[in-house]
């Protein structure tokens, strides 16, 4: 779906299912984000979390408990914060909570 300047707009609370995902789908997803993240993720994932925003929370609070210090930001303003970063900001976060 685009918006009004034309560009990719993506629902956070609709179900990845109706987006179009299939299973052959979540499973390329989830090998993505382990790759990224370096964490063994379950097969269920996108099952369990089947919205953007309900995986987004889900693994921003799996891993930023790995790193005590995150913890102690409320996951809607981690969620926030990742929503404004860079691609390479990602990374760098995805690496510091992987360490």
């Amino acid at each position: 779906m685009l918006d009004a300047a034309g560009a990719l707009s993506i629902s956070r609370r609709k179900p990845l299912r109706e987006m179009g995902v299939d299973s052959f789908m979540a499973v390329r997803l989830r090998q993505a984000l382990q790759e990224a993240s370096g964490d063994r993720l379950p097969a269920s994932l996108l099952f369990n979390y089947s919205t953007i925003e309900a995986l987004a929370e889900h693994l921003t609070v799996r891993w930023a408990s790995a790193r005590p210090a995150m913890v102690t930001l409320p996951g809607s303003e981690i969620i926030a914060r990742l929503k404004d970063m860079s691609e390479d900001e990602a990374r760098a976060f995805l690496a510091a909570v992987k360490a």
